[in-house]
Parts: structure tokens; sequence; C-alpha cells
């Protein structure tokens, strides 16, 4: 097989939610080499629960490798162990509370080679030449059922090239669109591709409208060279913001070209509620922080849309003091548009549950994507 790809996940506590990521990933169209499954750290125990050792221990594939830790360290580290131990040329990263479908790895690589191979007869065919099984894992049942045509998941590899000049030199980070769910809907992510022409700060952080959604590059869609993860490791002891420290140090390296591949989506990300995957931190002091740190990744524009939407979430419904000192700091650290002042302000006062509320209200609910009652 000419792509061999390591898959990592990492976990703690989440032992039902680990099984199905693993099933997932090992029923890929294209077969991960191997699916490497990182424990971080002691898990809890109680009479009601499994551990995910004994879980995943059930799941008789060769493919399968549990590397269990000793202590925890954190989500970043838990990455770059799997990576470590991974035997493959590509790593892709899955969360334990998300899915893949099947033709995920498929997409991706196909998307790979022919930006690699441009002039490949049939590295632009019809993509009905090249469909990928885009069908739901039978974890996910009807996450996708008659909700979008899997031919269009490839789409865009007729002109490979497009949203930025490709070097052959570069390493190629890949993403993709997801069906984003919560308890009451589902929906497509991103509604608008990243384009590389476009800082990525400002892709990820400057929203262009209430929703969440428009922007979008969530680990459980990367696919990674191992060279580039090697040499770019996600930081170690970050309690926050892990996927976005490692995509914008990425984004900011001349090596490096980040693409999203085709509309379709190929993977369910979870959401709403309280995601308690590894490395999920509610802090926007560490948020504030970390963003200070990696100053020199942002744009102006992006720092102060950081501060007004994703620092002020974190500091709603904590004291008014605190959210009052948050307000200096985001005024101070960058200019303020107008435009980040409006969400500042709304993060700050509105409750979290009015908010979302109101957000419900404004999302238009495809008839496919609804949810069943």
């Amino acid at each position: 097989m000419r792509h061999r790809v390591s898959v990592v996940i990492p976990t703690c506590n989440r032992a039902a939610m680990v099984r199905l990521a693993v099933a997932s990933a090992l029923a890929q169209t294209h077969a991960p080499m191997e699916v490497i499954v990182v424990i971080d750290g002691p898990e809890s125990s109680g009479h009601l629960s499994l551990s995910s050792q004994v879980v995943l221990d059930c799941i008789h594939d060769p493919r399968l490798r549990v590397l269990p830790l000793l202590a925890s360290v954190g989500g970043g580290e838990a990455r770059n162990t799997g990576v470590r131990a991974a035997s493959g040329d590509w790593i892709a990263f899955l969360d334990d509370d998300d899915l893949w479908l099947p033709g995920k790895l498929a997409a991706q690589l196909e998307y790979f080679d022919a930006l690699e191979h441009p002039d490949t007869p049939g590295a632009h065919a019809p993509a009905a030449a090249r469909e990928p099984d885009a069908r739901p894992h039978p974890a996910a049942a009807n996450d996708l059922a008659a909700s979008r045509d899997s031919r269009a998941a490839v789409a865009g590899l007729t002109a490979a090239t497009s949203g930025g000049n490709f070097a052959a030199s570069q390493d190629v980070v890949l993403s993709c669109p997801v069906l984003a769910r919560s308890p009451q809907w589902e929906e497509q992510w991103p509604r608008l591709p990243y384009d590389p022409a476009e800082p990525l700060a400002e892709y990820l952080f400057c929203r262009r409208g209430w929703r969440y959604g428009d922007a979008l590059l969530q680990t459980s869609t990367l696919l990674i060279p191992r060279r580039l993860l090697l040499r770019l490791p996600f930081t170690p002891g970050l309690r926050k913001h892990q996927d976005w420290d490692w995509l914008l140090r990425a984004a900011a390296d001349p090596s490096v070209a980040i693409r999203c591949v085709g509309t379709t989506p190929l993977v369910v990300f979870h959401v709403e509620g309280e995601r308690q995957s590894v490395g999920r931190v509610r802090d926007w002091h560490l948020s504030a922080n970390w963003a200070l740190q990696r100053r020199h990744l942002f744009t102006p524009k992006a720092l102060s849309a950081f501060f007004a939407t994703e620092c002020a979430a974190q500091a709603q419904g904590m004291p008014w003091l605190e959210r009052f000192a948050l307000l200096r700091l985001a005024l101070t650290v960058a200019p303020v548009r107008l435009a980040n002042l409006v969400p500042l302000v709304v993060f700050l006062v509105l409750p979290q549950q009015t908010r979302r509320r109101l957000r419900d209200l404004v999302r238009p609910v495809p008839s496919a994507h609804r949810r069943p009652a």
C-alpha cells in the first residue's frame, strides 16, 4: 500500500465513546496500518464503568495498539506519544468522542495524490469514477443518511491546486468538512472553506455571523505527514487550544501547506453539551495567556476577535469583576473593531442559555439534517 496511515486517538475515562471511535477508524476503506489509542494516565474506577483498556481488549483486531500512560500528560503530549510510537508515513488524529465515515482517509489521500501528480491520467476524472465510501459507519447510523451526495466528497479534485499554489517540497496538512452533531440538530461545518490566501488566525477567529461553524479545522479531520509532526510536535503541557496552537505554528512555516478536502462531511463531530475529551478546560485566563504568548501568530484583527469570542465565552457566568477584567484586557491587547466589540459585550452580558436559544432561532435546520424526535 502506497500510503501507510497510523491513527492516533488520545483518551481518558471515555471507554464507551473510544470504542466507537476505534471501530470507525478500523472500518476505513483505505485501511490504516494501525490504530494507536493512548490512554492519558490512570482512569478513575467505578463499579458501573469499565476501563478503556478492558473495553478495547474486546476488539480483536491486530491493528489496534493500546498505550496506557502511567501519568496524565495532557492531550498534546498524548498525541506526541502516539506519533512517536507510530510506524506509518501519515498520522490521522481522531478524538475519542468523534467518528469517521468509512471513506474519510481514502478521500483525503486521493486529494493528496491529485495534488502531487496533477498530470497523472485519472487524477481529474469525473468524481463519479472516484466515488469514496461516504456511508456512515454503523456506530453513526442516520448521521448522513440521504443528506449528502457522496460523489461530492472529492469535489475540487478537478482543480486540485485551487485555493493557493502548492509546491512539491511542501508538507501538506489535510482537513475535511464535518457533520456537527448536537442532541437537537445536525449541520455541516465549516460553512466557509479555508482559503490559504487568508491568514489562518483570521479564518479561525474572525466570525462572519452569530452562529458558530463558519470556520473550522478540527483535530479529528487532520491527516498529517508523520515527519512533519516529529519536526513540529504538539506543545507539551498546553492545557487548552492544542489544535489551534499546532495549526497556527504549522501555517507560519513556509514548508507547510494546509488544505481542506471536498465539500461533503467525512467526520461526525459531537458538539454542545460538555465535550470532555482530553485537553478541554474552561478558563478564560488560560485562553488569554495562550493567545498573548502566541500573538506573533495572530494578526491584530484576529487577536481582537479571539478575545471577543473565545475568551469572552469562557468568562460567561463568572463574577462581574472577572468579566470586567477580561473587558479591560481585551481593550488593550489589540485595536478593537466594532465587529468584535458587539460579540464581546454579548458574550459577557447574556447568559449562555439565552444566547443558545437566540442562536437556535436563527439556525436553519434542513430536513435531511433534522434530528429524529
